[in-house]
Parts: C-alpha cells; structure tokens; sequence
C-alpha cells in the first residue's frame, strides 16, 4: 500500500508543492504508465515536463492474469505524458 501522490499536490501553493515533492526524495515510488507496465525504484527527481527519474528501479509487465514479468532497470526516465499515477510506497511493518 502506498500514498497517491497525485493527491499531495493539490495545495494550491508553489512553495508548499515544492517542499512535498523534496519529501519524496529517496522515498520508494511506484509508477504505473499508459503501456499497463509498473516501475518501482527510489524517486530522484521530476522536472517540469513531469519526466520521472527513478533509481534502482524494476519493471513490471503483466504477461497473463497471474503472472507478472519483472526486470532490473537500474536508472529509468519515465516520461511525464505516459505517467498514469505515482505512489509514495511505505515501508513494510515487521
């Protein structure tokens, strides 16, 4: 389970957008795009264009409904016009 991002940034305020978004530096994002494949690695950055950086990542693609295929990237750019939704993932409790 994780947080939308979607929702963290909708304040309104430049600045208070610009502060939750440093929050998410380093944080564990999930990214779901346009072609039904999922990346999962740790947010770098997001530009103006909302291209996506993330580290360490894996890609996910769906190869029938009960199996996923997943695959090491490393460093991905997801371009912000494939970019469905982000989430934040939270660490998971022991």
């Amino acid at each position: 389970m994780g947080i939308p991002t979607k929702n963290l940034t909708t304040s309104g305020s430049i600045e208070q957008d610009k502060k939750i978004i440093q929050s998410w530096v380093n944080k564990h994002m999930r990214v779901n795009i346009s072609d039904g494949r999922v990346f999962s690695g740790r947010f770098i950055c997001v530009d103006n264009l909302k291209n996506v950086i993330l580290t360490d990542a894996v890609e996910y693609k769906k190869i029938n409904d009960e199996e996923d295929d997943k695959r090491r990237i490393g460093l991905v750019m997801l371009p912000g016009e494939h970019i469905l939704s982000t989430w934040i993932e939270q660490p998971k409790k022991l």
